[in-house]
């Protein structure tokens, strides 16, 4: 069994790859951010709803991270709750920073005056904050479960999966490029 999870994650991994292997359209650097956001939509046509890809990855998240950390099914069935929470939390937080900084991005572009700036600028550090502390949030729960070996590796599992999906999407869109 446990040499049939390498191979599902490879596969997953794969068909990530090749659903994000979309072509990218020609990008007008002068025009805005958000202005190109409709035009790349419509250009690349039909796509794998973002919440089907989301759980997809999400899956071979908890594959990958169940081997890494050669989790027992005690331990998993413990820790992948604590995990899940912790992963909510971690994805409220950044998508609020997200918004913070969109409407920091608005009121920039409005010619805000110094007060509305300042106030947004706060709300931002705010955000940061607060996603920089979800992790601690959750530590000590995750040591109920975990050693502090596997603690070490969830954390440098993280940072990998990241970088490593990041550039699996990169590697697929300059495959799909003419």
């Amino acid at each position: 069994m446990t040499a049939i999870k390498p191979l599902l994650a490879l596969a997953l991994l794969v068909w990530a790859q090749s659903v994000l292997a979309q072509p990218r359209p020609p990008i007008d650097r002068g025009m805005d951010p958000q202005a190109r956001r409709p035009q790349r939509a419509e250009q690349l046509g039909p796509r794998v709803p973002r919440e089907q890809l989301a759980k997809r990855i999400k899956q071979l998240q908890m594959w990958k991270l169940t081997e890494r950390l050669n989790l027992s099914d005690e331990q998993a069935a413990k820790f992948f709750p604590r995990y899940n929470r912790y992963q909510d939390e971690l994805g409220e937080a950044m998508q609020n920073l997200q918004n913070r900084v969109e409407r920091l991005r608005e009121l920039r572009r409005s010619d805000a005056n110094e007060n509305e700036l300042d106030r947004e600028i706060e709300a931002v550090v705010r955000e940061r904050k607060n996603v920089s502390d979800v992790l601690p949030k959750y530590l000590k729960e995750f040591r109920e479960t975990l050693t502090a070996q596997q603690m070490a590796d969830l954390i440098i599992f993280e940072r990998d999966f990241l970088r490593d999906l990041t550039e699996a999407i990169e590697r697929a869109r300059e495959r799909a490029e003419p």
